[in-house]
């Protein structure tokens, strides 16, 4: 890929982020604000853009090679536990602050800026296969990544996480996009034309949101923090590398190299914030992560996706 090209697409998105950030500043928008807006876009807007994704003629072979790259990306997210794991060790940080580290090195953030990434760089016929790609992520992140946040909390696990992650609103939707995909059913008009109004929306709220949090952080807390830096070049530079390395030793090509490459590019998810909160870990911690793989992937997602 054409490293300026990458560029000017990413900076679009980067933009949506600053109209975000300013907007915060200027207290248009307040941290209320982006919660509204935060339940917005994973109750409306995300499972609008999944179902819409699917919203297209059967084929067999998009379904097989779009369930090829979830069995590759789930294999990934596993190698990259173990490598964020060996890396936090040498972290002289109490183990909760650890667990953040390698939550936050594990955890891509597919949907908020995974989707709109892929969109601008390939098109909207590209998204079913990056929904596809995100069945393995989620999975992983209701799994290994609350494990991972919760071992040295003190609230621990309760009830079944893959009960927890079917009733999540994106993996509702995924499998209600695949009925509609795999079965002659659809959805008639003014349904889908609403459907698709609400999915063009989910990129600029979803940037926006992005914004807001950064200028809600303290960057100059982060940047102290050289532990932050390393953990964020793992989760932007090294695993992607690991994960080219691997795609071109299974000779993948076109869509199936791309896509998985766009994908675990992206910044530290902000499941990263949520499970920390939800079991009373380190959420600041989290947070600095997500601020700082962000600010970080304005370069290296260019950078990297400039040597596919």
């Amino acid at each position: 890929m054409n490293f300026y090209l990458i560029f000017s697409k990413v900076s679009v998105i980067f933009l949506l982020i600053i109209v975000g950030f300013l907007l915060s500043k200027k207290k248009i928008l307040s941290s209320e604000g982006q919660k509204e807006l935060t339940s917005l876009l994973l109750y409306v807007l995300l499972p609008c853009t999944l179902i819409k994704s699917f919203d297209i003629e059967y084929s067999s072979d998009i379904l097989a090679r779009g369930l090829k790259m979830s069995v590759f990306m789930f294999a990934i997210y596993i190698v990259s536990y173990l490598i964020a794991t060996l890396v936090s060790k040498k972290y002289a940080e109490p183990e909760n602050r650890r667990d953040i580290h390698v939550l936050s090195m594990i955890l891509p953030n597919v949907g908020f800026m995974g989707y709109p990434i892929v969109n601008a760089l390939i098109g909207p016929e590209a998204i079913i296969y990056a929904v596809m790609c995100n069945v393995g992520f989620e999975f992983f992140a209701w799994t290994f990544g609350i494990r991972t946040v919760s071992r040295n909390s003190p609230v621990k696990t309760s009830g079944n996480p893959v009960l927890s992650l079917l009733s999540t609103p994106a993996i509702m939707a995924i499998l209600a996009g695949m009925v509609l995909f795999t079965t002659p059913l659809y959805i008639p008009e003014p349904l889908i034309s609403t459907v698709n109004l609400l999915a063009a929306a989910m990129s600029p709220v979803a940037m926006i949101i992005v914004g807001i949090s950064l200028a809600n952080s303290d960057l100059s807390r982060i940047i102290k923090n050289r532990y932050i830096y390393i953990s964020s070049s793992v989760r932007l530079v090294l695993i992607p590398l690991i994960t080219m390395f691997a795609l071109k030793a299974l000779s993948a090509a076109d869509m199936s190299y791309y896509i998985p490459m766009i994908v675990i590019s992206m910044p530290t998810a902000g499941y990263a914030t949520m499970f920390a909160t939800k079991y009373e870990n380190d959420s600041l911690l989290a947070s600095e992560m997500i601020s700082m793989s962000t600010l970080m992937s304005l370069i290296s997602i260019p950078v990297i996706l400039s040597l596919l």
